[in-house]
Protein backbone atom coordinates (compact mmCIF):
# COMPACT_ATOMS: atom_id res chain seq x y z
CA UNK A 1 0.00 0.00 0.00
CA UNK A 2 1.37 3.45 -0.98
CA UNK A 3 0.66 6.44 1.22
CA UNK A 4 0.24 9.65 -0.76
CA UNK A 5 1.03 12.93 0.94
CA UNK A 6 1.61 16.43 -0.29
CA UNK A 7 3.06 18.87 2.22
CA UNK A 8 5.37 21.84 2.02
CA UNK A 9 8.27 21.45 4.43
CA UNK A 10 10.69 24.01 5.80
CA UNK A 11 13.30 23.99 8.55
CA UNK A 12 12.06 24.87 12.04
CA UNK A 13 13.76 28.15 12.94
CA UNK A 14 14.51 29.27 16.51
CA UNK A 15 13.83 32.98 15.93
CA UNK A 16 11.11 35.28 17.21
CA UNK A 17 7.83 35.11 15.20
CA UNK A 18 6.88 38.39 13.53
CA UNK A 19 3.88 39.34 11.41
CA UNK A 20 3.84 42.47 9.34
CA UNK A 21 0.34 43.87 9.01
CA UNK A 22 -0.48 47.10 7.19
CA UNK A 23 3.23 47.81 6.74
CA UNK A 24 4.06 47.56 10.46
CA UNK A 25 5.82 44.73 12.32
CA UNK A 26 3.39 43.67 15.04
CA UNK A 27 4.47 43.62 18.70
CA UNK A 28 7.84 45.23 17.95
CA UNK A 29 9.36 48.00 20.10
CA UNK A 30 12.83 48.28 18.57
CA UNK A 31 12.96 51.28 16.17
CA UNK A 32 15.68 49.64 14.05
CA UNK A 33 13.34 46.74 13.27
CA UNK A 34 10.42 49.09 12.66
CA UNK A 35 12.53 51.17 10.29
CA UNK A 36 14.03 48.28 8.30
CA UNK A 37 10.89 46.13 8.13
CA UNK A 38 8.25 48.85 7.99
CA UNK A 39 6.29 49.21 4.77
CA UNK A 40 6.92 45.59 3.75
CA UNK A 41 4.03 43.48 2.48
CA UNK A 42 2.04 41.35 4.91
CA UNK A 43 4.91 38.93 5.53
CA UNK A 44 4.97 36.28 8.23
CA UNK A 45 8.26 34.89 9.46
CA UNK A 46 10.85 34.92 12.20
CA UNK A 47 13.31 37.61 13.17
CA UNK A 48 16.68 36.01 13.90
CA UNK A 49 19.56 37.55 15.82
CA UNK A 50 22.60 35.31 15.44
CA UNK A 51 22.31 31.94 13.79
CA UNK A 52 18.78 30.47 13.34
CA UNK A 53 19.88 27.15 14.87
CA UNK A 54 21.60 28.60 17.97
CA UNK A 55 20.08 27.42 21.26
CA UNK A 56 19.76 31.02 22.50
CA UNK A 57 18.39 32.39 19.21
CA UNK A 58 14.80 32.85 20.43
CA UNK A 59 15.84 34.63 23.64
CA UNK A 60 18.34 36.93 21.87
CA UNK A 61 15.87 37.72 19.09
CA UNK A 62 12.97 38.46 21.46
CA UNK A 63 15.17 40.63 23.70
CA UNK A 64 16.27 42.64 20.66
CA UNK A 65 12.71 43.12 19.37
CA UNK A 66 11.58 44.29 22.84
CA UNK A 67 14.51 46.67 23.45
CA UNK A 68 14.04 50.24 22.19
CA UNK A 69 17.78 51.08 22.13
CA UNK A 70 19.75 47.96 21.16
CA UNK A 71 21.15 47.61 17.66
CA UNK A 72 21.99 44.16 16.32
CA UNK A 73 22.51 42.46 13.01
CA UNK A 74 19.35 40.50 12.26
CA UNK A 75 17.60 38.71 9.45
CA UNK A 76 13.84 38.45 8.98
CA UNK A 77 13.20 34.99 7.52
CA UNK A 78 9.89 35.02 5.63
CA UNK A 79 7.81 31.87 5.30
CA UNK A 80 4.41 33.26 4.28
CA UNK A 81 2.55 36.18 2.74
CA UNK A 82 -0.87 36.94 4.12
CA UNK A 83 -3.34 38.24 1.63
CA UNK A 84 -7.06 38.96 1.58
CA UNK A 85 -7.30 36.95 -1.65
CA UNK A 86 -7.87 33.22 -1.16
CA UNK A 87 -4.49 32.21 -2.57
CA UNK A 88 -3.15 28.85 -1.40
CA UNK A 89 0.21 28.72 0.39
CA UNK A 90 2.20 27.58 -2.63
CA UNK A 91 0.92 30.57 -4.66
CA UNK A 92 1.49 33.01 -1.77
CA UNK A 93 5.12 31.84 -1.58
CA UNK A 94 5.57 32.45 -5.33
CA UNK A 95 4.08 35.94 -5.00
CA UNK A 96 6.28 36.74 -1.99
CA UNK A 97 9.64 35.79 -3.51
CA UNK A 98 10.15 38.85 -5.77
CA UNK A 99 9.20 41.18 -2.88
CA UNK A 100 11.65 39.39 -0.61
CA UNK A 101 14.43 39.53 -3.21
CA UNK A 102 13.92 43.30 -3.56
CA UNK A 103 13.86 43.92 0.21
CA UNK A 104 17.60 43.78 0.89
CA UNK A 105 19.80 41.53 2.96
CA UNK A 106 17.79 41.78 6.18
CA UNK A 107 14.82 40.00 4.56
CA UNK A 108 15.36 36.44 3.34
CA UNK A 109 13.12 33.66 2.03
CA UNK A 110 12.83 30.35 3.87
CA UNK A 111 13.14 27.64 1.24
CA UNK A 112 10.31 25.11 1.17
CA UNK A 113 10.32 21.64 -0.30
CA UNK A 114 7.35 19.65 -1.56
CA UNK A 115 7.10 16.34 0.27
CA UNK A 116 5.23 13.59 -1.54
CA UNK A 117 6.07 10.44 0.38
CA UNK A 118 7.09 9.21 3.83
CA UNK A 119 10.59 8.47 2.46
CA UNK A 120 10.97 12.03 1.17
CA UNK A 121 9.83 13.28 4.57
CA UNK A 122 12.41 11.15 6.39
CA UNK A 123 15.18 12.22 3.96
CA UNK A 124 14.28 15.90 4.25
CA UNK A 125 14.16 15.71 8.05
CA UNK A 126 17.57 14.02 8.13
CA UNK A 127 19.11 16.73 5.89
CA UNK A 128 17.62 19.52 8.03
CA UNK A 129 18.79 17.95 11.28
CA UNK A 130 22.31 17.63 9.84
CA UNK A 131 22.24 21.42 9.36
CA UNK A 132 21.55 21.73 13.13
CA UNK A 133 17.93 22.83 12.84
CA UNK A 134 15.71 21.44 15.60
CA UNK A 135 13.18 19.96 13.21
CA UNK A 136 10.86 20.69 10.31
CA UNK A 137 7.49 22.35 9.84
CA UNK A 138 4.90 20.85 7.49
CA UNK A 139 2.05 22.85 5.96
CA UNK A 140 -0.63 22.24 3.37
CA UNK A 141 0.48 23.54 -0.05
CA UNK A 142 -3.11 24.52 -0.79
CA UNK A 143 -3.90 25.99 2.64
CA UNK A 144 -5.72 29.33 2.60
CA UNK A 145 -6.48 31.94 5.24
CA UNK A 146 -9.95 32.01 6.76
CA UNK A 147 -11.72 34.36 9.14
CA UNK A 148 -9.67 36.56 11.47
CA UNK A 149 -6.52 35.98 9.38
CA UNK A 150 -5.91 32.43 10.59
CA UNK A 151 -4.89 29.71 8.22
CA UNK A 152 -7.59 27.10 7.84
CA UNK A 153 -5.18 24.21 7.46
CA UNK A 154 -2.83 23.06 10.17
CA UNK A 155 0.89 23.46 10.66
CA UNK A 156 2.79 20.55 12.16
CA UNK A 157 6.29 20.72 13.63
CA UNK A 158 8.33 17.53 13.67
CA UNK A 159 11.36 17.63 15.95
Amino acid sequence: MTIEMYKLARPKLNGYPISILNGKPQGVVNPMVLDLLGELPQFVGELVVGHPTAPDCYERSKAFVDDPVTTELFVFWVYDLRTTNPFPLNVRLEIAQPFIAASGVVVQYVEHELIESPKQLADYRERVLKQNFTGIVLREPYGVFGHEDEEITSEVAIV
